[in-house]
């Protein structure tokens, strides 16, 4: 699969898993993400997103028990809320 990865995911508020990885997703990673409150796995692994983490991410982190991003050209530093 290829292509972005588009702002209307945040409308998928129900959505309990995110696995996309292993495809060829390019550009950033949507703010949107945060709307997802229900997410308990986003797996981004080896795609080519890049960009900065964005911060929002931060609460979508804090709901998640499991978060991949690994193999992408994200650049910039994670956040401490993020990290945590």
């Amino acid at each position: 699969m290829s292509g972005t990865i588009l702002k209307e995911v945040g409308n998928l508020t129900s959505l309990v898993y995110l696995k996309i990885n292993n495809n060829s997703l390019q550009g950033h990673v949507p703010s949107e993400v945060r709307l997802l409150n229900q997410l308990q796995c986003m797996n981004l692994q080896f795609n080519e997103l890049s960009g900065e983490i964005p911060s929002s991410l931060s609460r979508c982190w804090s709901y998640n028990n499991h978060i991949s991003i690994n193999g992408n050209k994200f650049n910039g530093s994670i956040t401490r809320t993020i990290s945590r």
